[in-house]
């Protein structure tokens, strides 16, 4: 782009309208960047009147280490041989206080094509530039953050990972003990009520607490579980689970209803098999004592998602309790088996891969959960 002119006056591209414009810089050169015209707008961003720096070049705008660098030449040498020339750097004020520019340098030519200087409009984007420094550095300091909680989370997996490890043989020798003083004490178990029943605690002790550990581990090792994504099919996953829980689902009389319209997902199967896993049995757990179960799973697409429904007719889940349904170790029913470990599980697998889980829940009538997990 290039404005082209009659004659060879630069003031006559330089109407009454631009020079009193306030609050954006604009003026001419001469081919050799020597200052001609000088609006108002230049008086207010820059400082200098009119009379400072007509006849002057336009080099005096810039700070001393550009000039070093022939920025100044440089830029006007693009312009002549592009037409236009756009940049965002620094310039300098009168007092010598710098702002940062947004610069726009256009050719001038003559009708006939001849060269005859430039125009220039420069506007003070300084309080942009602040803007952008702060956020960037906002955003640099919370990366560093992030980096430091991923560090610390790292530490925690494997302190509960090395943890649950180390303990599995103090509580297997515990468990031993427990078998040699039954053996010892076989004739006692047969006379004794209370004895045999202090002893099924402690064995039922000893197998919570060897859950627990498990559990540990699990959620330690969830991470290691997100690489290396391979084609799932929910059908063929949900089968598997099925199968896992036949004599519960016998048992219940649990009734499936499935409709996988989207058929299969890249994931990791173990970490899949979980979510769906913990969901269903959990279904068939807290199920309502008035009526068989009736399980609902239906897969969809939803923008960038796979939305993975799971509704139930079971209990249902109270209001307060859905704040804390997916934190580690709560059970909706202390009474009911278990660690309180599997939607903590299922969170977390979740949300360490950029999905998400919302619950909706009626007393009495059941739960729908919805995993969002990326297509």
């Amino acid at each position: 782009m290039k404005i082209i002119s009659e004659d060879d006056n630069m003031q006559s591209f330089f109407p009454k309208v631009i020079s009193e414009l306030k609050g954006i810089a604009i003026f001419m050169t001469s081919k050799e960047g020597i200052i001609t015209t000088w609006n108002e707008g230049c008086e207010q961003l820059i400082d200098y009147k009119s009379e400072d720096v007509v006849g002057e070049n336009f080099a005096l705008l810039y700070p001393d280490n550009l000039i070093e660098k022939k920025y100044p030449q440089n830029e006007l040498n693009v312009a002549e041989s592009s037409g236009r020339y756009e940049t965002e750097n620094w310039r300098r004020k009168k007092d010598g206080e710098l702002f940062w520019a947004h610069e726009i340098i256009t050719k001038v030519t003559k009708k006939d094509g001849s060269f005859i200087g430039f125009a220039m409009i420069i506007q003070d984007l300084s309080k942009m530039k602040l803007f952008q420094d702060e956020l960037k550095e906002k955003n640099i300091r919370l990366e560093d953050t992030n980096k430091e909680l991923r560090v610390i989370n790292a530490d925690l997996d494997n302190f509960v990972y090395t943890t649950s490890h180390d303990l599995k043989a103090p509580i297997n020798n515990i468990e031993g003990l427990v078998s040699s003083l039954e053996s010892e004490l076989s004739s006692e178990l047969d006379k004794s009520t209370d004895i045999k029943n202090i002893m099924n605690m402690i064995r039922s002790s000893i197998d919570k607490l060897k859950s627990n550990i498990s559990d540990l581990a699990i959620t330690a090792k969830i991470d290691s579980e997100n690489k290396g994504y391979t084609e799932q099919s929910f059908k063929e996953i949900t089968e598997d689970i099925k199968h896992s829980l036949h004599n519960q689902i016998i048992n219940s009389k649990a009734m499936f209803y499935e409709d996988f319209s989207v058929p299969k997902i890249k994931f990791s199967r173990k970490n899949l098999r979980s979510i769906l896993y913990n969901i269903i049995s959990n279904a068939i757990k807290y199920r309502s004592k008035e009526r068989n179960p009736e399980i609902r799973i239906k897969t969809e697409k939803i923008n960038e998602y796979v939305l993975i429904t799971i509704q139930d007719n079971g209990q249902g889940i109270k209001e307060e309790d859905k704040i804390n349904i997916f934190s580690m170790y709560q059970r909706l029913e202390s009474n009911m088996e278990g660690s309180g470990v599997g939607l903590a599980i299922v969170s977390k697998i979740i949300n360490d891969n950029n999905g998400k889980i919302e619950i909706e829940s009626e007393i009495d009538k059941g739960s729908i959960f919805k995993v969002y997990l990326k297509a």
